[in-house]
């Protein structure tokens, strides 16, 4: 179906993301830091990507600020997954252009696939 790009240092949670993701016939890379994902991203060619915020080096908001600078990935659907419910943190997730902003403990993998599936949907119509 896709080609997932998944920013996660946590290797568990990236794992289970992954299998879930497969599961639904995507194609999933997996990057542990911002950097690395940064490097990555021209080789994955993503069609959406998923991003935790809190990460080591650089922050989830530094690695879209990062995209979305970029011509070859600024139209990628992101979803930041991620702890943190703050307010402040899902406003300027909105403001970067970042699809959506799901709380990890809020979220199936099941609602993951679901999430993924609404964000490429809405990538195609735009």
């Amino acid at each position: 179906m896709a080609k997932v790009l998944i920013i996660e240092d946590n290797a568990t949670i990236a794992k289970i993301w992954r299998v879930q993701l497969e599961r639904s016939g995507h194609e999933v890379a997996v990057a542990a830091r911002g950097v690395e994902a940064l490097e990555l991203v021209g080789n994955v060619n993503p069609d959406i990507i998923l991003t935790d915020l809190m990460l080591p080096g650089m922050n989830g908001f530094e690695v879209v600020e990062k995209l979305r600078g970029r011509e070859d990935t600024k139209d990628i659907p992101i979803i930041i997954l991620t702890a943190t419910s703050s307010h402040q943190n899902k406003e300027r997730a909105a403001l970067m252009g970042v699809h959506s902003y799901i709380v990890k403990s809020e979220c199936t993998p099941r609602q993951l696939s679901e999430a993924v599936s609404a964000a490429l949907g809405a990538a195609k119509t735009n």
